[in-house]
């Protein structure tokens, strides 16, 4: 008898040992499987995280190629226009047709916000418009950044914008040379243009992209992490 009970357990404990180890192997292979399935998941999900990201910068890339374009195309446009006004207004001033009267009219014609003439001296000689701010500071000096006019080294300057010399806002402007080294400055009202740079621009193009929840940030650096 007892060894019949002795037998028994024996038998029950190998059972018992053989389901522990059974179920222990299979454990370990479900979280084995689990653990080799999740740690694929990740793969692929960055996988396919990166791929987003470069489709991504891709289009940022291809869309601000075609902001700068646009801008290069619209500053191009704006520098013809002038320089043919600046050749015309050359044509009357070395002909000795001119006048603040004349300026006045041909700039409120061809929607220029001012014409202005300096002596090589940096001297103004004629206006556009009348002078109503005698008393406040010049904001940036004639002399020096029309130098190169003056000294010979330029015929035709592209200023491009520029802070307005009295009032507040910026000024597009340019100017060419006259045969006495008069310089003719020729300005447009510069808000339009910075508008429509904010609305095509590559920083609206990067605010745009942050909308996407999927995206952390985005920067813009050079080769030193600048």
């Amino acid at each position: 008898m007892v060894k019949a009970k002795s037998h028994i357990l024996k038998k029950l404990f190998s059972s018992t040992k053989v389901f522990f180890l059974t179920f222990l192997v299979l454990a370990v292979l479900m979280i084995s499987s689990a653990i080799i399935e999740l740690q694929q998941s990740k793969k692929e999900l960055m996988s396919l995280m990166k791929e987003q990201s470069h489709q991504l910068l891709e289009t940022l890339l291809i869309s601000s190629k075609n902001a700068l374009l646009s801008n290069q195309i619209t500053e191009e446009y704006l520098k013809e226009r002038l320089l043919n006004n600046a050749n015309f207004v050359r044509f009357l001033y070395e002909n000795d047709e001119l006048s603040n009267q004349t300026l006045a009219k041909f700039a409120k014609e061809n929607d220029l916000f001012r014409i202005n003439i300096f002596r090589s001296d940096g001297k103004k000689i004629y206006s556009s418009h009348e002078q109503v701010h005698l008393d406040l500071p010049e904001k940036n000096s004639p002399q020096e950044i029309l130098a190169p006019i003056f000294n010979g080294t330029r015929d035709t300057l592209f200023i491009g914008i520029k802070e307005a010399q009295y009032e507040s806002g910026f000024r597009y402007a340019i100017a060419v040379a006259a045969k006495d080294r008069s310089a003719i400055v020729l300005n447009l009202d510069a808000e339009q243009l910075l508008n429509f740079r904010r609305q095509v621009g590559f920083g609206i193009l990067m605010r745009s992209m942050i909308q996407n929840p999927g995206i952390v940030y985005v920067a813009l650096q050079d080769s030193t992490g600048i």
